[in-house]
């Protein structure tokens, strides 16, 4: 039968997530990839962007290990302090309340999630990247961001650009090519990635240039959920959610 996994890609101010709610017993596990924050489709008139997270953060404290909380770069720049590292859409107005809620929720987030050696994660988890900070694991990962390491998932120093497309890209900021590593050569640190970050036309995609790899991409403009079923480490099926 496998696992049915329901994946809320980048959030951006969106409501479509609370679909989980009602539906989360028809699902193994509920994974959210990130990006709670900034949005050029709402105002805080419309959607406070706080509270929606919190309201997830409620649902997720509920059904404890079934509900995951990934990080997102729009999440990060908050998080991370008042430094210059800021993306688009970087709230001023709202910052300084952003970053005390962020940092009083830090231990609510991972970076990267594994359901039978498929690993979730915002962005992806590159090689280059892994063996900068003598990575191992997914614990080893996971224990930076607990340990309130911040330098580690920035895209500032190490040669690290602004638009991630480089090698040496963090889970929260490498875009899919840099990822997969081109044709002859492959970057992806775990062979079976589903990662949201880069919004695509059609959706979702699934990459499978190198064997045994697969790299399943989420992000979409519409913030419409995915619905991913893993059989004994394979993601054997992958469409958009539909409110059955």
């Amino acid at each position: 039968m496998g696992k049915r996994i329901l994946v809320i890609p980048d959030v951006h101010g969106s409501l479509n997530w609370r679909a989980a709610m009602a539906y989360v017993n028809q699902f193994n596990e509920i994974i959210s990839l990130g990006d709670w924050f900034d949005s050029f489709e709402n105002n805080w008139d419309e959607v406070d962007q706080i509270n929606n997270l919190k309201e997830f953060i409620a649902f997720k404290n509920i059904y404890k290990d079934k509900v995951i909380l990934l990080l997102g770069n729009h999440d990060f720049h908050y998080v991370c302090g008042m430094r210059s590292e800021r993306y688009s859409g970087f709230q001023l107005h709202k910052m300084f309340d952003i970053y005390e809620f962020l940092r009083s929720v830090w231990n609510e987030f991972k970076i990267v999630h594994n359901i039978d050696n498929v690993y979730f994660s915002h962005a992806g988890v590159s090689k280059k990247w892994a063996e900068l900070y003598c990575l191992n694991n997914e614990n080893d990962i996971n224990s930076l961001w607990m340990e309130h390491q911040v330098q580690p998932f920035g895209f500032t120093g190490h040669g690290f650009d602004n638009h991630g497309d480089d090698f040496t890209q963090t889970p929260i900021w490498i875009r899919p090519l840099s990822l997969l590593g081109g044709v002859k050569y492959t970057n992806m640190f775990f062979n079976k990635q589903v990662v949201g970050h880069t919004a695509i036309p059609e959706y979702p995609w699934l990459f499978q240039e190198h064997p045994n790899e697969q790299l399943l991409l989420c992000d979409n403009r519409n913030h419409d959920l995915i619905d991913v079923t893993i059989d004994d480490g394979v993601i054997k099926e992958y469409k958009k959610f539909t409110i059955e």
